[in-house]
């Protein structure tokens, strides 16, 4: 199928990073969560740049790899 990306195709793709075919044509797009920055994709770290993550104003956002979580302190239940 001239739209399906092969293992030789997803392999050209750098790291953190989705292939898409369309017409035998191979294009790499970084995933959700993650941005181009020097022909790398780079985490996106939400905590840093969201004015708003919705945690609860006690806890605190902690970034992980193309996500992040919010973190209740210690004897709290939530996010």
């Amino acid at each position: 199928d001239p739209n399906v990306c092969t293992q030789a195709d997803k392999d050209s793709c750098r790291a953190n990073s989705v292939c898409a075919k369309a017409d035998d044509v191979v294009s790499c797009a970084c995933k959700p969560g993650f941005e181009e920055v020097n022909g790398d994709c780079v985490d996106v770290d939400e905590c840093q740049t969201s004015q708003d993550t919705g945690c609860h104003h006690l806890a605190y956002c902690d970034n992980l790899p193309g996500a992040f979580q919010c973190v209740c302190p210690a004897g709290f239940l939530g996010n």
